[in-house]
């Protein structure tokens, strides 16, 4: 599909990705760790004068200095696992949604989607170069050199963002695919065999993702909750003490943040709908134990037993599972930290 094409890309242009149709080149790999170790170096210049500066208080510097030390890690992990240590996983992935696209009833859909997700990814470089102009026409050139990096690692957390979404979507669609197949077709041997076969296969496909973006995943939704943090430090701060230009300052941050805040969020309830799919056939699996007239008793027993050994789940490195209830996590911690954050300053 020339849309994934393009797509993928945009991705090993900014080494978030593989190509969509060659292996890794000794040249990607050569300027990916050109620009892996012009990340690191940057970065530490930046926090270096960053977490100089008088001004800032303590909550902030190491508010600070988690979020960029957790977007140093995903910004040098996330571009050396395609070349390196999941290479080989990034190329079956890679071979496994062509597969699926080749197959599905939904190309058009799929097409359309990469098209969005291509719209999305220029607009929030667009917004991002937008911010930077703005930043640095408020603060001059030591913004640069204070902030630059960070506007690229921001662009590279959320282009991340946006290639797990798409892939999460073409998954989606097989297992709804097969949810409808079960719920409409006529039952028969050879229908629920399909459909076994096609949900290990999707299960599969699963722990691949899960072996390729599980790290990087639980780096973005780490990193997605400082920033949103670091994000609501400063809003504080700037109502507290009324700083000038407030509404434009607390506007393009909090644009960026919710850019973000978005893109992660999108991530985990594409997760979610997997789950809810699997659900809803597993479901279907237990209608069909009660239809057991149909088919045989005990091959409708194995058809449920197969879906329950087979169920997709998602995870952040193992950290924790990514469902819809992550998202509760979000609010949680974002309403202790602005409670902690206003009796904290109220006492300064």
């Amino acid at each position: 599909m020339n849309t994934l094409t393009i797509f993928f890309a945009i991705g090993r242009i900014l080494s978030l990705t593989p190509s969509y149709d060659h292996p890794v080149t000794r040249f990607q790999k050569i300027l990916t760790c050109l620009v892996v170790t012009l990340n690191f170096v940057l970065t530490m210049v930046s926090l270096k004068c960053t977490l100089g500066e008088p001004q800032h208080n303590f909550l902030k510097k190491v508010l600070f200095f988690l979020t960029h030390v957790n977007m140093l890690i995903f910004t040098c992990y996330a571009p050396l696992s395609v070349i390196f240590w999941n290479r080989e996983s990034w190329q079956k992935l890679i071979d496994n949604l062509k597969f699926l696209v080749s197959i599905s009833s939904d190309v058009a859909k799929i097409s359309r989607y990469v098209q969005i997700a291509i719209a999305r990814l220029i607009l929030e470089l667009v917004i991002v170069f937008l911010a930077l102009a703005y930043w640095t026409k408020t603060f001059g050139l030591d913004f640069v050199k204070f902030y630059g990096i960070q506007c690229f690692q921001y662009c590279l957390v959320n282009g991340y963002n946006i290639f797990v979404d798409v892939v999460l979507y073409i998954l989606s669609l097989q297992y709804k695919c097969l949810t409808n197949t079960l719920s409409t077709s006529t039952l028969c041997d050879n229908t629920l065999d399909k459909i076994e076969q096609n949900y290990c296969f999707l299960k599969d496909i699963v722990d691949n993702f899960n072996d390729v973006f599980q790290w990087s995943t639980a780096l973005v939704i780490s990193y997605t909750v400082l920033y949103s943090l670091h994000i609501l430090d400063f809003v504080v701060v700037n109502f507290m003490h009324l700083q000038y230009d407030l509404e434009i300052k607390v506007l393009v941050d909090v644009v960026l943040v919710v850019i973000t805040v978005i893109g992660t969020l999108v991530v985990i309830l594409w997760c979610d709908s997997i789950l809810t799919e699997a659900a809803k056939l597993l479901r279907e699996s237990y209608k069909l134990q009660r239809k057991c007239h149909l088919l045989p008793e005990t091959r409708c027993q194995r058809f449920t037993k197969t879906l329950k050994q087979n169920f997709p789940s998602f995870s952040a490195a193992g950290f924790f599972e990514i469902k819809k209830s992550t998202c509760l996590g979000f609010i949680n911690t974002a309403t202790t930290f602005f409670i902690v954050s206003i009796q904290f300053r109220t006492t300064e």
